[in-house]
């Protein structure tokens, strides 16, 4: 077909290929009013297309039919069909009765309904007002009524059967008119009803006269029925004609259409015996036009006009166009749902300019009708969706803040202008509670919206990332989590649509065995939930410190380990578990337990004096929520609208306080991702690491994974960037393997520098190389005490610990002699609990203490003897002196003068002499 109108600007992509937006033509006078009108609007939308043309009149059957005409026996798209780009895209004139079923066609997703046009179409008959109104003043005729066409003595009032001016139009037309039988031989007593084309009305006109014993006539004048209908108005003869509403003639008013019996649900697909359905005209376009050019689906959606605009479009028109049509009848109406699209070359290159100048005009003159119609991204970017899961409420873990951090990201990735440029990244924000079923059901949810989204951002929480993973590899949807850390997500194998910006906690296998070599601890405790809860690298933990136990040597003594699993199912009986570690001389122990089990556990060791405080070293998870020690929070009963953000939320009954709590958690250590890179250093968004931490601060308080979903939204911004530089169409095709496939190795070959270091992926698996970092929590402090790297370098050991920035509560920690295994029960276990000190401090004290005694016992046993040394000495000389003889004991004996004391009553001072008062 011959191309009337080229844009060369923007192209319409799909499927890799670029194609043009061809918009189909008909013969339709406002058909064809109303495209020059879209070709103009889409040319400020810069896009490229053209107007589609059927030359032939017998190509009826199309490789896709979605656009087409039908009447009778509308079929569904043909199988084959499905994918293929059709002849044309977009039909701003579709005839569609009411009630018509377009589901066949709209749920195969290849077929759009954009809306009604504005005005209803009808075919019908028609006939000039004055000649009714004149007949009804001269004998009260009624001709507008199908009934009047029974009666021979008004059917020959609309007799043009030998009319000459017929012969000369159109030689040999009654040789292929249709003639009523009911006339044969008396052809004047039969009305002559002109039509452009036969076929147009599928038979249907025909069968009408026979059903209703009409004396009616058929002649077609194809392209001239126009011309000749205006002529005989013109002159004021009685002409009757088969056409529609609206167009030229019947938008001047001067025509009447005939009544015939109300349209009926039996026949409403064929009017044979009754009127013609009323049809809305609607818009109806491409499938995957939406999505590909958004822009202009935008305008197609929201173009429409009122039947008074319209009728001014047709009478603009006619003054110019001389009221000339294409095969008008034939193609026009071929039924009352689709348009078809027919028009010889010669006829369409004669009227386009005039069309062209028509619809020019009306832009022209009304701007703020059109101006409504484009969109706010001629003025907007087409948008681009992200399905964010996100632990917003929940007992397990709860952090508003990632979503902040997302927000964060979404900014900054719609301001840069090397960054998807062309469109808008955002982001659908749904809650996972970090429960699997909960994130299942807004996995399930999300996936089935409309527009589709791009991926899934999250869930941070492992047990619902692999159920998803899992599942979204069906609906070929890529997952980027910020969090998700069990060891078999990262076989790409198995989850090929998965990818995590935080490293995987199997990691921590390799990292405690070393870090307990580097202080020389050899006996360690594992705690752990019981299924789904139990941290998968505990299992390969203890294979690994097995195994260095049996290859140890004396290099590195054996390494002993306790392993404690807590029942979920209830409150955890963890007075038991932290009795056996004490008596077993456990005192590093790690505690991957969730955080309403970890208040218990920490409660408990604060009554046991099994705190740093008391030589216990703890291993705690860094994923707790921030004040996840605030028990007198938890204990609390929750309010209404917390219970309505968490219906899960059950009341705690912790036996500790939040002092007793931060004190038990006073020192303990955890293992956690890299979460910034160097404050100075540049990363994605044209910012600092430190200027990250500024932004996210005045949105929200810290969070340990807000850099992992800062970054994580860029990684899938990046990715989209790449894919769609290369093929536009992608924005179609979200949720296909071939979409999916792409989005896949865009993002295995991403590198970019993020808020959390060098984000690039592994080869052959789903995270990325990122260090882990060591670090001693205090209330107000967090020490930075070592790192592990993730890639061996010779000249750094994969281990570096920094031994000064470490703060032992307790002596014990610095003492590995007092960790390790081996070590008998003390003997003096209660002096020592109550001291507070090691067994060997407390020996130590005991024997410091029985010495002092000791002596202090020697020294009074000296002084005694040394007494009843000189008391017997001093009796021997009293003895010598004979003072000790009974002829002596008188004297010693008291004098009859002498009073005792009790009976002396002390009266009053009498005065003072030289030996003393005197009373």
């Amino acid at each position: 077909t011959d191309e009337l109108f080229v844009h060369q600007t923007n192209y319409f992509y799909h499927n890799h290929q670029s194609l043009k937006i061809v918009i189909e033509d008909s013969d339709r006078l406002s058909h064809r009013i109303t495209n020059r009108i879209l070709k103009i609007l889409l040319q400020v939308g810069r896009q490229n297309m053209r107007l589609g043309m059927q030359g032939s009149l017998t190509k009826k059957l199309r490789k896709f039919n979605l656009l087409r005409n039908c009447f009778r026996h509308c079929q569904p798209p043909e199988v084959n069909s499905m994918g293929k780009v059709p002849d044309t895209m977009v039909n701003m004139e579709a005839w569609m009765v009411a009630g018509f079923n377009k589901a066949h066609w709209l749920d195969t997703g290849q077929l759009v309904d954009a809306g009604p046009l504005g005005p209803q179409g009808r075919m019908g008959w028609f006939l000039p007002t004055s000649i009714m109104e004149s007949l009804w003043s001269s004998g009260k005729h009624v001709l507008d009524h199908w009934r009047a066409l029974q009666t021979t003595r008004l059917t020959r009032v609309f007799s043009l059967w030998s009319d000459p001016e017929l012969q000369k139009l159109q030689p040999g037309y009654r040789r292929r008119a249709y003639k009523n039988s009911k006339c044969h031989g008396a052809r004047r007593k039969c009305a002559t009803l002109f039509a452009s084309y036969n076929g147009i009305d599928t038979g249907i006109l025909q069968s009408q006269i026979e059903s209703l014993n009409l004396y009616v006539d058929i002649v077609w004048l194809g392209d001239q029925l126009s011309s000749y209908v205006q002529q005989k108005a013109e002159a004021g003869k009685a002409v009757m004609f088969f056409n529609w509403h609206p167009n030229v003639l019947t938008a001047t008013g001067l025509f009447t259409r005939i009544n015939f019996p109300e349209t009926h649900a039996q026949h409403k697909d064929a009017p044979v015996d009754c009127d013609f359905p009323v049809n809305q005209l609607t818009k109806v376009l491409w499938g995957p036009l939406k999505s590909g050019a958004p822009e202009a689906y935008h305008i197609i959606s929201k173009m429409s006009f009122t039947d008074l605009e319209y009728d001014q479009l047709l009478a603009l028109a006619s003054y110019s166009s001389h009221h000339s049509y294409s095969h008008a009848a034939h193609v026009a109406l071929k039924s009352s749902h689709f348009a078809m699209k027919h028009e010889t070359a010669s006829i369409r290159r004669k009227l386009a300019p005039t069309l062209e100048e028509v619809a020019c005009k009306w832009v022209q003159d009304n701007p703020k009708r059109w101006g409504s119609w484009l969109p706010q991204s001629l003025k907007e970017k087409p948008k681009i969706y992200l399905g964010g899961l996100f632990p917003l409420t929940g007992t397990d873990w709860a952090e508003m803040g990632l979503v902040k951090a997302a927000e964060l990201a979404l900014e900054m990735v719609n301001r840069d202008p090397d960054t998807l440029p062309s469109y808008r990244l955002e982001m659908i924000v749904n809650d996972t509670k970090c429960e699997r079923d909960t994130a299942m059901g807004q996995f399930i949810a999300i996936q089935r919206r409309q527009p589709p989204i791009a991926g899934i951002l999250g869930p941070g929480c492992s047990d619902a990332a692999e159920r998803i993973a899992s599942l979204s590899q069906h609906f070929h949807l890529l997952m980027v989590s910020y969090g998700a850390q069990r060891r078999d997500m990262s076989d790409r194998n198995k989850y090929p649509y998965f990818f995590s910006t935080g490293p995987p906690a199997y990691r921590y296998k390799h990292v405690y065995p070393d870090l307990f070599e580097k202080l020389d601890w050899h006996l360690v405790g594992l705690v752990t939930q019981s299924y789904p809860q139990l941290p998968e690298y505990h299992l390969p933990l203890m294979d690994l410190l097995y195994k260095d136990y049996l290859t140890s040597g004396d290099s590195f003594p054996a390494l002993a380990f306790r392993h404690k699993v807590l029942n979920t199912t209830g409150i955890p009986d963890v007075t038991k578990t932290l009795q056996e570690f004490k008596e077993q001389r456990v005192r590093v122990i790690i505690a991957d337990v969730s955080s309403h089990v970890a208040r218990q556990i920490m409660c408990e060791a604060f009554k046991q004096k099994m705190t740093g405080y008391e030589g216990y070293i703890w291993f705690l998870p860094s994923w707790y929520p921030l004040h996840w020690q605030d028990v007198d929070y938890y204990n609390s009963e929750p309010s209404l609208q917390e219970v309505a953000n968490s219906p899960h939320f059950v009341q705690e009954s912790v036996p500790c306080t939040t002092n007793q709590m931060e004190r038990a958690t006073q020192g303990h250590f955890v293992l956690a991702q890299t979460i910034y890179a160097a404050p100075e250093s540049k990363v994605v968004g044209g910012i600092t690491v430190k200027d990250f931490q500024k932004l996210y601060s005045q949105r929200f308080e810290e969070s340990l994974f807000a850099s992992f979903v800062y970054d994580a939204i860029w990684v899938f911004a990046n990715a989209l960037d790449g894919v769609l530089r290369k093929n536009k169409a992608a924005l179609e095709t979200f949720g296909t393997e071939t979409n999916a496939r792409a989005l896949q190795n865009a993002i295995s070959n991403i590198s970019f520098n993020g808020v959390s270091g060098w984000i690039q992926f592994q080869e052959g698996t789903t995270n990325r190389a990122l260090d882990l970092t060591i670090q001693q929590i205090f209330t107000n402090e967090t020490r930075l005490v070592g790192q592990y790297k993730s890639v061996l370098d010779a000249n750094h050991p994969l281990l570096q610990l920094d031994m000064e920035k470490i703060h032992w509560l307790s002596h014990i920690g610095a003492i590995s002699s007092e960790i390790n295994t081996g070590e008998k029960e003390c003997f003096i276990e209660s002096i020592k609990d109550f001291l507070g000190v090691s067994c060997t401090v407390a020996s130590i004290i005991i024997i410091t203490l029985a010495f002092l005694v000791i002596v202090i016992v020697a020294i009074a046993l000296i002084f005694t003897l040394k007494y009843r040394s000189r008391l017997k000495a001093t009796h021997e000389r009293m003895k010598e002196l004979g003072l000790l003889s009974e002829e002596y004991s008188h004297l010693l004996a008291v004098d009859d003068w002498e009073i005792s004391l009790d009976n002396i009553v002390l009266n009053r001072e009498l005065g003072e002499g030289a030996f003393g008062e005197i009373h």
